[in-house]
């Protein structure tokens, strides 16, 4: 690769395609191999550089979310459960990797830009794909008939087509090669019907709020008015039609029907991608004929960006009255189709979510209690039988696990890159990651974004490389330490990565029926991982299974000591054992879930 600038362009893109495809990332399959791709480059390059510069708002986002993945294993020290804090530092060892390798290595914007607008615009293709041809892929039951394929998650599809919407209007408007910017042109007609087929009202919310900033920071907002609004049409027709498309937007009357419907609609957004093609053409005619607006002062520009992205992040929290009610209240989407859906006020439970997390923070109003232990308190104390793992807030949940300073540290890190709008407001595309960046924030106020790596390394890379465009430069100190830190990262990353592969065989091997195959494996991976309690929950349905309940006792014992605070462990303690030990892990069981289901006696 003669040009160095398309390494990192590479790895944002390999990081983005690998995620998606393994379920948007939500399980660590791909992390280790994720992590080891930038940190192994980065430490090369630092080898190799003698002179290494970084943008001043690139080493501060940097730095700063060094310092937040750094809280989030210091709560190691106090977390009520050591492997779901490993976890999360997993997971962030692959934000900072990603966003290291964007800040330290030489990059071109455009380039990077573009890179990730075509992956996420195949990751929606991919989505619709499955939506049109029902016949082959199904139609989304479970889900109440809302696109979440690839991701695994509609409110994320949604989201990741924001991004992809806005930074579309970024290369439209601001690219010079016509090629790149009729592509950007034709894009919002598969990203839009992908977010109303994912039925996401905060997608929603997201695209409007980066679409003021884009407005109120471009230099020229007449000409990206324009792009806005003739690239916009033919995604708006494709919009409409896809709301028309009744047999793909609820419970079709037959699936030959939807099917008919869906084919019939391809081939239009198809004819609409191609019109969209020649909308540079239209806007480079329309452009000279208006009159020029005058570019807004840098605080009032800042303040617009400040402000949408707080009234959408905050925007459902002050609802009152009866829309607050209406917030709160359940809604029975698989019923009503996606179009009730939109425009509906429930909250679907966040509130409920929101009121644990809250009860969290003020059980542990200091440190919290530790990071990935939301789920310990719904359990606990969930007012209805539906789990979650996450309390569909990032600063919500942020405050409950690491505490005030964890939150500030978090809030910090996700500012920096704005600080690059002091210099570079100015350079092409800089509006354009800005507003994609900012659609990313105000959506995560309201969902779990953060455990989703592919819709956050999308936005970190735009985040990324936002800071990077800042002219002010600084030199890298103490390279030996950082060089340290790249390898000590890349290292975590082959650990992470065998871990977790032996995990996967041994709980395949375990649903295949494969027992004593599953128990050399789950031996393997405690190995790799020894505090993870998921070997030796292997390890007891194995034994068990094998009719070894002796062994299946110890190993049932084991899952315990790893993972006190879940309930899970001491259900199966329970099944194994008799006496006062059953009698104690029943309490323990009805202690951590009073929702679970009974203990049979053996």
């Amino acid at each position: 690769m003669r040009d160095p600038r398309y390494v990192v362009v590479v790895i944002v893109c390999v990081a983005l395609g690998a995620t998606a495809a393994s379920g948007g990332g939500y399980l660590p399959t791909t992390w280790g191999w994720v992590i080891l791709g930038p940190a192994a480059v980065v430490t090369a390059a630092l080898f190799v550089r003698r002179d290494v510069c970084a943008a001043r708002a690139g080493a501060a986002f940097g730095m700063l979310l060094l310092l937040a993945v750094a809280w989030t294993s210091a709560s190691l020290l106090w977390t009520d459960s050591v492997p779901r804090t490993v976890v999360e530092v997993e997971r962030d060892l692959l934000y900072l990797a990603t966003v290291g390798a964007i800040v330290l290595l030489p990059l071109n914007r455009l380039t990077l830009t573009v890179g990730i607008l075509a992956v996420t615009v195949g990751v929606c293709v991919a989505g619709l794909v499955t939506r049109l041809f029902p016949g082959q892929y199904g139609l989304d039951v479970d889900s109440g008939y809302r696109l979440f394929r690839p991701l695994g998650y509609w409110n994320a599809m949604g989201a990741l087509a924001a991004i992809g919407t806005l930074l579309a209007v970024g290369v439209a408007g601001d690219a010079s090669s016509r090629a790149l910017r009729a592509f950007a042109s034709a894009a919002p007609v598969v990203l839009l019907p992908t977010l109303f087929f994912s039925a996401s009202r905060g997608a929603a919310i997201a695209l409007a709020a980066g679409i003021a900033v884009v407005l109120a920071l471009h230099a020229d907002r007449g000409r990206i008015a324009v792009v806005v609004a003739i690239a916009g049409v033919p995604a708006a027709v494709a919009v409409v039609l896809a709301a028309q498309a009744h047999e793909l937007t609820g419970a079709p009357s037959t699936i030959d029907a939807a099917a008919h419907e869906g084919r019939g609609l391809a081939i239009i957004l198809l004819l609409l991608a191609v019109l969209a093609l020649f909308a540079p053409r239209l806007v480079d005619a329309t452009t000279p004929l208006l009159p020029r607006l005058p570019r807004l002062p840098h605080r009032v520009a800042v303040a617009v960006v400040a402000v949408a992205i707080a009234f959408g992040a905050l925007g459902v929290a002050v609802l009152g009255g009866k829309a607050y009610d209406a917030f709160r209240a359940p809604t029975s989407f698989e019923q009503r189709g996606l179009r009730s859906h939109l425009f509906s006020l429930s909250g679907h439970d966040r509130s409920a979510y929101w009121r644990v997390a809250l009860d969290d923070f003020t059980a542990h109003p200091a440190l919290g209690s530790g990071a990935g232990t939301y789920d310990l308190y719904w359990t606990r104390d969930r007012p209805f039988g539906a789990g979650a793992l996450d309390a569909h807030s990032l600063y919500i949940e942020s405050l409950a696990e690491l505490g005030p300073l964890g939150l500030a540290l978090l809030v910090a890190a996700l500012g920096a890159p704005f600080l690059a709008l002091r210099t570079a407001r100015g350079r092409p595309l800089v509006p354009a990651l800005a507003a994609a960046y900012a659609a990313y924030l105000v959506h995560a106020a309201a969902d779990w974004d953060w455990e989703l790596p592919t819709l956050t390394l999308a936005a970190l890379a735009c985040a990324a490389t936002l800071a990077a465009a800042d002219e002010r430069r600084v030199r890298v100190r103490a390279r030996p330490v950082v060089t340290a830190f790249a390898v000590c990262v890349a290292a975590a990353a082959v650990v992470v990565q065998q871990g977790t592969d032996a995990v996967s065989q041994a709980k395949a091997a375990l649903g295949d029926g494969h027992n004593t195959e599953a128990l050399r494996a789950a031996t393997r991976a405690s190995r790799w991982a020894p505090w993870a309690p998921e070997p030796w929950l292997v390890r007891t349905d194995a034994e068990a299974a094998l009719g070894n309940v002796d062994a299946a006792r110890r190993s049932a014992r084991e899952v315990v000591a790893k993972d006190p605070r879940d309930w899970s462990g001491w259900f199966r303690l329970a099944d194994l054992t008799s006496g006062r030990e059953r009698e104690s892990a029943a309490a323990h069981v009805r202690e951590l879930n009073p929702l679970a289901p009974p203990i049979h006696l053996r």
